[in-house]
């Protein structure tokens, strides 16, 4: 049975379809559930997701049912690392639960957002991807200030299918992500 079918109280459901058709700038899921109305980004941080108002860090992310929050309240975004820590091409699912009231749920207070990654099927499928950004892409501010050197760049691939038809199968994602920005810290004239 899955999430979706067994959900209690009001709730989304992401499918593949809608996380192929969602432009997605920075790679990340919050960028999806940012069609739903319950959700909003604070403006002073780019990569906090507010859930009904509440404060982005009262959010409970899981991959898969295993918890992926920060429990250490260092970051703003709410996951354990600075970015996302799955890839977004490994995603076939995202689930939220806005008011659940089931004893399976718990660290959290504002919405139990659960991703749910691909499996593999009885063809065999695979994915290459290559992503770059840097500051040619990126224009000027409100105020006219151009954007800083930086560059970042994805490479990606994923394989998917059958061990024994109908019966077993695999699934695997590898993502390398680099990132070079100027540093803003240092000794006087660097």
């Amino acid at each position: 049975v899955s999430q979706a079918q067994v959900a209690i109280g009001p709730n989304t459901i992401f499918n593949e379809i809608d996380l192929e058709a969602t432009p997605s700038i920075e790679r990340d899921i919050k960028e999806v559930l940012l069609a739903d109305p319950r959700f909003t980004i604070n403006p002073d941080n780019r990569r906090a997701l507010s859930c009904n108002g509440s404060h982005p860090r009262l959010n409970g992310f899981t991959l898969d049912g295993v918890a992926l929050t920060d429990g250490f309240g260092l970051n703003s975004n709410g996951y354990p690392t600075t970015r996302m820590p799955f890839s977004y091409d490994a995603v076939q699912q995202v689930a939220v639960e806005f008011a659940p009231f089931d004893v399976q749920y718990g660290n959290f207070q504002a919405c139990a957002i659960n991703a749910v990654t691909k499996s593999g099927t009885n063809e065999l499928e695979g994915d290459f991807y290559v992503y770059n950004r840097n500051e040619g892409m990126v224009g000027s501010d409100a105020f006219g200030n151009e954007p800083g050197n930086f560059a970042e760049d994805t490479l990606g691939f994923s394989l998917g299918g059958p061990i024994v038809k109908d019966k077993l199968f695999f699934y695997a994602n590898y993502e390398s992500f680099e990132q070079v920005y100027p540093s803003f810290y240092g000794p006087v004239g660097s």
